[in-house]
């Protein structure tokens, strides 16, 4: 009995440490994702469970660097470091001869759903150049909506060149300024690693680091994470790779060609949505929808479906809020999300 015991224990050990492994969202940017219906270069909805990325630039400042930059985000097959130039990643421009007026461009995603302590989030940023010239960021996060102003609190900061004493002969990091100052600013390149000489040494060229940051602070909540490029007239950034890993109602490894193309309609919704699906082989169907506790609340099974369906549900009972439908068919299952307003 003791062996069994053990066993299956371990067993729920197993199944626990995967659930906290779930990818709950990943764009690593290897290709340009802006020509995307979901993607959106504009000023975002203030909207609750927003399932859109936005790509807004909010300070609207033109390119001064004679290279036609865009205003906004935008994407490269490359990075700047010769490591870097096989690899797709989004930049944005900051060389706008404004000392008054910094880039404040939004790089926003999805809305996540974090449901425990184990959630984190990861992503890899280089400058352009440094120290001179040192672009600076912030990724921050929004507990209610990706409204630009709802974004306070703060996950990291990276510093920006300011100036310098003197015209500096080497890469000397004491001979510059950066701010914003304090112990949890980060310098790219001050450490000695993740830059490139490239025959200048007061300006190496900047490589992908990567970087993480807990998001255990948010369970519970359905978050917003926005990447801000945050500096006074200097020159490039990249952002690559971002990554939010946690416990889901269904990992992505669950998802199968069986029930794939989910999307409800209209989302946001107040009194009746429709649950669009398709499942591509002949197959029985479970739907269930549950909240954001996972708490089931609705669970209806069908017969056997092929090609395009559409459930429709009255959500008129509903609170406002977000809430996930899971399709369940032979194969596999597959899950998406929806907002109820009021």
């Amino acid at each position: 009995m003791k062996k069994l015991f053990t066993l299956f224990t371990l067993a729920l050990i197993s199944l626990w440490s995967t659930a906290q492994n779930d990818t709950l969202l990943y764009e690593n940017f290897d290709v340009d994702p802006t020509g995307n219906p979901n993607w959106f270069n504009s000023a975002p909805f203030n909207i609750t469970g927003d399932l859109n990325w936005y790509n807004y630039d909010a300070d609207g400042l033109a390119d001064q660097s004679g290279s036609g930059r865009p205003g906004e985000w935008y994407h490269t097959d490359f990075g700047f470091a010769d490591v870097d130039t096989t690899d797709g990643c989004m930049l944005s421009n900051s060389w706008t001869l404004d000392a008054v007026n910094p880039v404040k461009n939004y790089l926003i995603t999805p809305s996540i759903l974090i449901i425990d302590t184990n959630a984190t989030v990861s992503w890899a940023s280089a400058p352009r150049q440094t120290p001179r010239y040192l672009d600076g960021y912030a990724v921050v996060v929004s507990t209610t909506t990706n409204d630009e102003s709802q974004f306070t609190d703060t996950l990291f900061r990276a510093g920006e060149n300011e100036g310098w004493s003197s015209t500096p002969t080497d890469s000397t990091f004491s001979q510059y300024y950066f701010q914003p100052t304090g112990p949890s600013v980060f310098i790219h390149g001050l450490d000695g690693t993740y830059v490139e000489y490239h025959g200048d040494s007061i300006r190496l060229i900047g490589v992908q680091r990567p970087f993480s940051a807990s998001l255990a602070a948010y369970s519970g909540q359905s978050i917003y994470i926005a990447f801000i490029h945050l500096t006074y007239d200097d020159n490039l950034l990249s952002i690559d790779d971002i990554l939010v890993k946690g416990t889901s109602v269904n990992s992505v490894n669950d998802v199968t060609q069986d029930a794939m193309q989910l999307y409800a309609y209209p989302n946001p919704a107040a009194k009746n949505i429709n649950l669009n699906f398709t499942i591509a082989k002949a197959s029985g169907v479970t739907i269930r929808i549950c909240d954001v506790l996972g708490n089931e609340l609705l669970k209806q099974n069908l017969n056997s479906i092929s090609g395009k369906y559409s459930f429709p549900v009255s959500i008129e009972k509903f609170s406002a809020g977000t809430y996930y439908y899971t399709v369940t068919s032979g194969s596999g299952n597959s899950t998406n999300k929806f907002v109820v307003i009021k």
